[in-house]
């Protein structure tokens, strides 16, 4: 991915974001998701029957499991990050990229069978 369709992509996330979390304030507001932060409010609104447990790419990587292709990202936002310009400062909010267990495969490591054990073991024998 270029880098301008990459920061397209970006602000298209975070706008998408913005979106849900006005309405996830406002059900809050109306009594919805009670004594929550934003983001676990925003994870329950997510939860349904099948996705169950959400984790970024890299959690998902070291569980042994890969994101599908063309998987879409449910969103979050990351902690907080100080920023600084022309000696104003400012938290920026980044967006973290979750995807459900429906939206994964386990990776599957391939163990050599026996004759494959004998080929190569020959092959080393013939060698020497």
């Amino acid at each position: 991915m270029s880098n301008s369709s990459s920061n397209l992509f970006n602000k298209i996330n975070r706008a998408s974001l913005n979106r849900l979390s006005i309405a996830i304030r406002k059900a809050q507001e109306n009594g919805g998701y009670p004594e929550m932060s934003l983001n676990n409010a925003l994870m329950e609104s997510y939860k349904s029957e099948r996705n169950t447990e959400f984790n970024t790419f890299g959690q998902w990587k070291e569980k042994g499991f890969q994101v599908k292709d063309q998987m879409v990202p449910f969103l979050i936002w990351g902690k907080p990050v100080e920023m600084s310009k022309d000696e104003k400062s400012w938290n920026y909010f980044p967006v973290i990229q979750l995807y459900s267990n429906t939206q994964v495969v386990e990776i599957k490591v391939e163990q050599p069978n026996q004759e494959n054990k004998k080929a190569g073991k020959e092959k080393v024998a013939s060698k020497k």
